[in-house]
């Protein structure tokens, strides 16, 4: 047997080529779909038209639902129906380009989203909500906060990326390996051009991972 320590580098080479296998396969033929029950809509965002799916429950604050790439708001479908019965009223969002939403005329970054889930809290005369975001939701959902703290009470992360300068340097070189797979394909949504230098528009110092392009 090979006797062969398992080092950091080690994990994060085999999470990356790992992570590559659920985005080749076939995605349910809903996912593109609005989700029946609830309401659903549309709020005009600075890209185009951005749909959104709204449980209707009781509570005072939303929870706004961001989800990662590259789904659709149909990726909470199993948790609309329980909130609203505990009075959670749960919005998921389909970001530009994903679901049912308009795509951007340019590449974007994480970044560039941010202003479309305002567009959608301004179209439902939302003041203040709790936004959870998963995967690329997560960074998302950073993001929604950095550019718009007085729309966001609590962000709720779930399975972010946080790594360091040095981890960086060891994935990146792995992504454009498998980036050569396809340019336009799904591998390019899990291998994003990083860009950590980038400024918020609040003028804080950017959050470490969260200004990401996809190409």
């Amino acid at each position: 047997m090979n006797d062969k320590r398992v080092s950091r580098r080690n994990v994060l080479q085999t999470a990356a080529v790992a992570g590559l296998a659920p985005l080749f396969a076939a995605a349910p033929a809903e996912a593109n779909m609005a989700r029946p029950g609830g309401e659903r809509g549309y709020a005009r965002g600075p890209h185009g038209q951005v749909h959104y799916h709204d449980n209707q429950g009781a509570s005072a604050m939303p929870l706004l639902l961001l989800h990662q790439a590259p789904m659709s708001h149909r990726q909470f479908d199993a948790v609309y129906e329980p909130l609203k019965t505990r009075g959670i009223r749960a919005i998921g969002i389909d970001m530009p380009g994903f679901g049912m939403s308009d795509p951007t005329p340019f590449v974007p970054k994480v970044a560039d989203w941010a202003s479309s889930v305002a567009a959608v809290l301004d179209h439902l005369r939302i003041r203040q909500a709790d936004v959870l975001g998963h995967h690329t939701g997560a960074l998302l959902a950073t993001e929604v906060a950095l550019q718009f703290p007085q729309r966001v009470r609590r962000v709720i992360l779930n399975g972010p990326f946080p790594i360091t300068e040095s981890e960086r340097a060891i994935f990146w070189p792995i992504c454009k390996r498998r980036r050569s797979i396809s340019s336009t394909g799904p591998t390019a949504l899990i291998c994003p051009k990083v860009s950590s230098s980038a400024p918020s528009s609040t003028g804080r110092a950017p959050i470490r991972g969260t200004s990401l392009a996809f190409r």
